[in-house]
């Protein structure tokens, strides 16, 4: 089972989280940092709500050539990127395992240096 992991970074206070899979290899990860614990953990409820639904996601080409996609919400804020896959079939099975994953993902807090 998929896991969220969340904390708040030593480098500038913010919040932000992660999910991540079985292997431990980052799907998703918050794309802004939260001034909040809670504001964190309402992006966290939002990347569940809208995950499973094809619509709220972005497949793009970076300047760097890998394949990513980012996840919104339903008012078109962005909420969750990828990290880069070297090849869009990669991309859309990292896209599909965050679509099956994220509903039902545990969440966990981690204290100390995070990010």
């Amino acid at each position: 089972m998929s896991k969220f992991y969340y904390g708040q970074s030593s480098k500038n206070s913010q919040w932000y989280f992660r999910l991540k899979d079985n292997n431990n290899e980052t799907i998703l990860s918050s794309s802004e940092g939260y001034n909040s614990k809670q504001g964190c953990l309402n992006g966290i409820d939002s990347v569940k709500r809208h995950s499973p639904y094809e619509q709220y996601y972005k497949s793009f080409t970076g300047n760097d050539g890998k394949h990513y996609f980012t996840l919104y919400a339903a008012n078109g804020e962005a909420i969750g990127k990828s990290e880069g896959y070297n090849s869009s079939y990669g991309r859309d099975q990292g896209k599909e395992n965050c679509k099956r994953e994220a509903p039902t993902a545990t969440v966990h807090e981690v204290t100390g240096a995070y990010v």
